[in-house]
């Protein structure tokens, strides 16, 4: 992590973006009062987001590569969001 870049959550949006999964700063801002969102550290009082756990988390809130809708169904309660409980 030495290496890592750190981000602010602008450009953590931004790269979330490029990565396919759009969130605001806003959105952010509320996961990180509820710990649901990409890990984070604190620069003082400001949040940053380490790059490499950010795409992480991101590619965990994709969902797999599918083909056709009946795949898509089939996979679909494993998708991100539609947990049952």
């Amino acid at each position: 992590m030495i290496n890592d870049p750190i981000l602010t959550p602008t450009e953590a949006i931004e790269e979330l973006k490029r990565c396919g999964v759009h969130r605001s700063e806003r959105t952010l801002a509320n996961y990180r009062t509820l710990g649901s969102g990409p890990p984070y550290l604190r620069d003082g009082t400001r949040p940053r987001y380490p790059l490499s756990s950010l795409r992480e988390w991101a590619a965990d809130q994709l969902s797999p590569v599918v083909h056709n809708t009946t795949q898509e169904r089939q996979a679909g309660a494993a998708l991100p969001g539609r947990e049952t409980s």
